[in-house]
């Protein structure tokens, strides 16, 4: 790598100049023009001319170049389809329109409660100590109640703890 850029820093020119003698140094001899006519007796073997472009070998900038190309994206995440898989393709709809006949439209939903129709709480009730934020009445403390089938079974006792039983010896 050192001997061409020595060579280089001592010949003056330009990279064209530079480029076109690397080309007819290392590419192959140009075809030469037409098969000339062969003396009496003589055979005269002749080929049509070729590119000779195939038979050159790349510059290491056309390697790179090539070798970026073909392996640029290769590894990375891809950015997604937005029209992929899942995704509606095709012409613009109106949305938010249901047309019984033409379509299938959604049924109705099963419950519907309007929250401002409900009337206020009494005053005094459960009710209306929560939402003020007090605990129900006959539940000073504010802890949860305990569910009734928690309070009619009869607490679980650990049974004791028995050391195991000797064998008698022989």
């Amino acid at each position: 790598m050192l001997v061409p850029a020595i060579a280089a820093a001592q010949q003056p020119g330009s990279a064209e100049e530079a480029l076109s003698a690397a080309s007819s140094t290392y590419g192959p001899a140009a075809p030469e023009p037409a098969c000339g006519d062969g003396g009496e007796g003589e055979i005269v073997v002749c080929a049509r001319e070729q590119e000779q472009s195939q038979f050159r070998i790349r510059s290491d900038k056309q390697a790179e170049d090539d070798y970026a190309r073909e392996t640029m994206f290769q590894g990375d995440p891809q950015a997604p389809d937005v029209a992929g898989p899942g995704i509606f393709r095709g012409p613009a709809t109106v949305g938010g329109m249901c047309i019984p006949g033409l379509q299938k439209c959604p049924r109705p939903p099963a419950i519907s409660v309007d929250f401002a129709e409900l009337p206020q709480a009494p005053p005094g009730s459960d009710a209306d100590r929560i939402a003020r934020g007090l605990p129900p009445v006959g539940n000073e403390t504010g802890a949860p109640a305990q569910p009734e089938t928690a309070l009619a079974e009869p607490a679980l006792a650990e049974p004791a703890l028995t050391e195991p039983a000797q064998p008698e010896p022989d």
